[in-house]
């Protein structure tokens, strides 16, 4: 028993366009035997795919904006995953001075890598030396309740 040939036409080519086996591999048999139309829908199906390539390649930007209550004598965090490359601008008021400081894990040591002591606003840029999870931290070592407004752009 011998198996049905196989023409050009089941391969979805026109066979007049490749009227060998050996031709469904050739780049100018597939694009002849394509209409026009369905020509553009893939070059136009190219370009969106290069776009949405190009774009995911930059970083997303992330805001934000936050109020906290930070009670006497405690302290409160906002922790960003950042990357080299990435900068993290930021800006904060508070009613009362408070101790602030940019810091990161490493193990169990805590790296500390901006330190302001008893400040009421401040507003910086910071770029991680290395990807990893920095923590902005304000603690208030008054007796009254201090209200912190932040905001922050990481791009």
């Amino acid at each position: 028993m011998t198996a049905a040939p196989i023409s050009p036409r089941s391969w979805g080519v026109r066979a007049k366009h490749c009227p060998g086996l050996w031709h469904r591999f050739d780049c100018r048999c597939w694009r002849n035997s394509i209409s026009v139309v369905n020509q553009r829908r893939v070059k136009t199906g190219m370009a969106v795919i290069a776009l949405a390539l190009v774009i995911g390649c930059h970083h997303d930007v992330r805001t934000g904006a936050e109020t906290a209550n930070l009670w006497p004598n405690k302290m409160s965090e906002k922790c960003f995953d950042l990357a080299v490359g990435e900068k993290l601008a930021y800006r904060f008021n508070a009613t009362e001075s408070v101790l602030f400081n940019i810091h990161y894990h490493l193990k169990k040591e805590v790296i500390h890598e901006v330190s302001e002591h008893l400040i009421a606003r401040r507003d910086g840029t910071f770029e991680p030396g290395i990807s990893g999870r920095y923590c902005l931290m304000w603690t208030n070592p008054s007796t009254h309740t201090a209200k912190i407004e932040y905001d922050y752009t990481i791009r």
